[in-house]
């Protein structure tokens, strides 16, 4: 009886909430690396006074500060658009506020990219558009001044207390979200196409993290161009396979899909106003607890009854997550060049539209199953290697034409003239090169990281 508890507080959490009728809204976050081009450290001073300029001459308004009464969260006025910094004060994020094309997207980012590279080009700073801030190991890791981001940095950097997992699966880097940085898009979903969207996102999770990978990590120089799998994954974030990554499974029905997320975790709770975090627990064991024991900002502890409004801060790290707000987000995308920003949204909204079609791209031509039995965890995991061999290279470039074609037709459809934002993937698919890649190739002919950052920083 207790397990079945959580299941109900997930479907009132989240299924619960979705519509009956399509909407067609979409929502973007993108996520930029802050660079210092001298070499050294950010000034974080320095760009902490960056949303206070904001705020004093460009219609924005002051949501959060931090505890030393910085801003780090604020609103357009005109759009509701927040710029917030993420985990630290070296990512800067956009959170547009849900659009009807991407052209509206592309325009708004287009007029912040301006006024906030200028002032960063002050004192040689800038945004640049890499999942993985090249100079993460010059740069203070600290954590926003805020709560939130103070208990999740405690909470990823516990994992050192934590012996019951196997030798060698964290990593060293728990201050990794200082440094990475995503594009991810939401999109509606009613009860009636919500598994048919996770289910097909999640099949060709292997070709988006070809396409997409830009997450070359500048220091353990792990081969793959999606590093930030490995910092998600091998975190106390995936200490329990189904709370982060993909699914390793075809979801036949909301059922079966409730009792996969029972098994993700829930590790803070809020009382009086602060927030605690503990060992994660699964959901559907964690109503069953007569107390967790939690740890406070300062190493303080605390006897915590479990709650059922504790649901409230559940969040799954799905590489599909289903939200509760009714959309599905999609996470598993590194940032990518800023002049090439729009490229996630414009695939995920043409392969949304075009479902039918990608299954049966799927079905037709089985890739990763043909290949060694691989299975998506593993097959994503694979073409994000560095070097492939030339023929599995050839193989997974001629499935993301044909889901490029089919994403392509997804927009046409729309009739808003959207294809424009596909054509650098179509780029990539033609001559078998993602942006880490790229940059690697560079670096290899003696261009200097420098001179790459600035190109992908270029508006």
């Amino acid at each position: 009886m207790i397990d079945q508890i959580g299941k109900v507080l997930l479907y009132n959490r989240y299924i619960s909430n979705l519509p009956k009728v399509q909407k067609s809204l979409i929502g973007i976050e993108l996520e930029f690396p802050i660079v210092n081009l001298t070499n050294e450290a950010v000034d974080i001073i320095f760009v902490r006074q960056l949303l206070v300029e904001l705020v004093a001459n460009h219609h924005f308004i002051i949501i959060k500060r931090d505890d030393d009464g910085y801003p780090i969260e604020i609103e357009s006025k005109l759009t509701k658009d927040v710029i917030v910094f993420e985990v630290s004060y070296n990512n800067l994020e956009f959170a547009l506020s849900p659009v009807l094309d991407l052209h509206q997207a592309n325009q708004r980012m287009l007029q912040y990219l301006e006024i906030i590279q200028n002032y960063l080009g002050r004192k040689q700073h800038q945004l640049t558009g890499m999942g993985v801030n090249p100079n993460w190991q010059l740069n203070d890791a600290q954590p926003v001044k805020s709560p939130r981001y103070q208990m999740l940095m405690a909470y990823l950097a516990s994992y050192s207390q934590y012996d019951d997992v196997p030798e060698h699966f964290f990593h060293q880097y728990p201050q990794y979200g200082a440094f990475i940085s995503g594009s991810q898009v939401q999109l509606d979903v009613t009860e009636t196409n919500l598994l048919q969207v996770l289910n097909i996102f999640n099949q060709i999770e292997p070709v988006k993290a070809w396409l997409f990978g830009n997450s070359y990590f500048w220091g353990e120089h792990w081969q793959t161009t999606v590093a930030r799998d490995i910092f998600w994954e091998n975190s106390m974030h995936g200490i329990f396979p189904n709370n982060v990554g993909v699914f390793p499974k075809w979801f036949e029905s909301i059922d079966e899909y409730l009792d996969y997320l029972t098994e993700s975790v829930i590790f803070q709770v809020t009382r009086n106003n602060q927030t605690y975090y503990f060992p994660p627990i699964k959901v559907k064991a964690y109503f069953g607890y007569d107390e967790v024991i939690g740890t406070g900002l300062h190493g303080e502890s605390i006897v915590i009854t479990p709650d059922i409004e504790d649901i409230k801060g559940h969040r799954s790290y799905n590489y599909q997550d289903l939200t509760a707000r009714g959309t599905v987000e999609f996470r598993s995308c590194c940032q990518q060049p800023i002049h090439e920003m729009m490229t996630v949204a414009a695939f995920h909204v043409g392969i949304f539209n075009q479902l039918s079609a990608v299954e049966a791209l799927i079905k037709a031509q089985p890739l990763f199953t043909g290949q060694a039995n691989l299975t998506v965890e593993r097959a994503r995991r694979h073409y994000a290697e560095v070097r492939l061999p030339k023929e599995e290279n050839l193989a997974i470039a001629q499935f993301a034409k044909s889901l490029l074609e089919i994403a392509k037709a997804g927009l046409e459809e729309r009739g808003l003239n959207e294809t424009v934002y596909l054509e650098p993937l179509i780029k990539r698919a033609m001559q078998l090169e993602n942006p880490a890649q790229k940059a690697l190739s560079w670096l290899e002919e003696g261009k200097k990281m420098n001179e790459i950052i600035k190109d992908y920083g270029r508006i």
